[in-house]
């Protein structure tokens, strides 16, 4: 999605007077700049909590990638990654579709041969490798038939991406906002923008109905 910086505060605006109408304080004179930055904030969170539907992800390819010999594997993301769509390996019976957690139970598991990701059921979780890069860190790659120099047939890891699918971390590029999200989020991100606004004014009522208004339906469940 790209969409009109301008517009965008405008609408803001609009949703921190109407929310604040009984206030005496007249929030939002002179907070463009601040109101920008609520903006951003607000399409990260968005982008985050935004259900599979009302996505626009990046698809990448020619990851950078680090195969273990014990089947697992890192992959480098993108700069401007924001968090994880889909992730499946060629060999895996199934996607990811959420990281754990690093410091999760989950996670520990991970150490062991006997309790990590299998090919049926891959594991993954952001980390950083050794040259402070971030990476996704996945357990396991499934096995394929590989021919050896010598003919003979012997089982392998295949390491090979079918998808890598993310959200890209939203920006402003001169008069624009780009977004990985759908013109549907647009509401959602207007009053996300306003109660984060209004929770730096100290206004946490205020922006707690605002955080109401910004909610999807899954949220409010």
């Amino acid at each position: 999605m790209k969409a009109s910086i301008d517009d965008i505060v405008s609408k803001v605006r609009t949703a921190i007077d109407d929310i604040t109408r009984d206030a005496d304080e007249e929030f939002t004179k002179d907070a463009d700049t601040e109101i920008k930055q609520a903006v951003v904030l607000a399409a990260m969170r968005v982008s985050k909590a935004a259900p599979l539907d009302m996505l626009e992800p990046v698809t990448a390819a020619g990851m950078v990638q680090t195969e273990n010999k014990d089947g697992s594997g890192n992959i480098v993301v993108p700069k401007d990654y924001l968090c994880l769509v889909e992730l499946r390996l060629k060999s895996w019976g199934r996607s990811i579709y959420t990281l754990m957690d690093s410091g999760s139970n989950e996670a520990a598991m991970q150490i062991s041969m006997w309790s990590r990701g299998t090919a049926q059921k891959p594991k993954a979780m952001l980390a950083h490798d050794s040259l402070g890069r971030r990476i996704i860190r996945y357990w396991s790659a499934g096995r394929k038939t590989q021919r050896q120099k010598d003919g003979r047939l012997k089982q392998v890891y295949d390491h090979a991406i079918d998808t890598f699918a993310y959200e890209p971390v939203p920006s402003i590029n001169g008069d624009e906002l780009k977004a990985g999200v759908t013109e549907e989020c647009m509401s959602h991100i207007i009053y996300m923008a306003a109660g984060i606004f209004l929770t730096g004014k100290k206004e946490d009522g205020l922006a707690a109905k605002c955080f109401q208004l910004a909610a999807f339906e899954s949220d409010k469940q």
